[in-house]
């Protein structure tokens, strides 16, 4: 219940933000869960964009942030030549297929493929 009404007050456009107690909390809680529970194995695929996004900041020695740059239309640019987060993966995405990315649009390209994600882990999982 929790999590369900931060999820209303943190939708675009946010107005709360979670800090770092608040999501080494839930991964915790998560992990835990995952482990009772006896899935893993799904738990760790729906991880996957989250190692991504650990990783990918590696290639520049852990010397970026996963902000973008507002346009004047509010649509969003790149900060950096290549792409060092998950969320810089979706505006560079969306660019390509749109020609342009607004923040909304990039909010629901990483749910999508979170959504994707775990539909794929259930199904296997059945």
């Amino acid at each position: 219940a929790t999590l369900l009404s931060f999820l209303i007050f943190n939708w675009y456009p946010a107005k709360i933000f979670p800090g770092n107690a608040f999501t080494y909390t839930v991964g915790a809680v998560i992990a835990v869960l995952a482990i009772f529970g006896n899935v893993e194995k799904l738990a760790l695929l729906l991880f996957i964009p989250y190692y991504i996004d650990f990783l990918l900041p590696l290639r520049k020695r852990m010397n970026v942030e996963a902000y973008a740059k507002v346009n004047p239309d509010g649509s969003l640019e790149l900060p950096y030549d290549g792409i060092y987060d998950v969320t810089h993966f979706s505006i560079w995405m969306l660019k390509k297929v749109k020609g342009r990315a607004h923040e909304g649009e990039v909010v629901a390209t990483i749910l999508m493929a979170e959504l994707v994600l775990a539909v794929i882990g259930t199904i296997l999982y059945l």
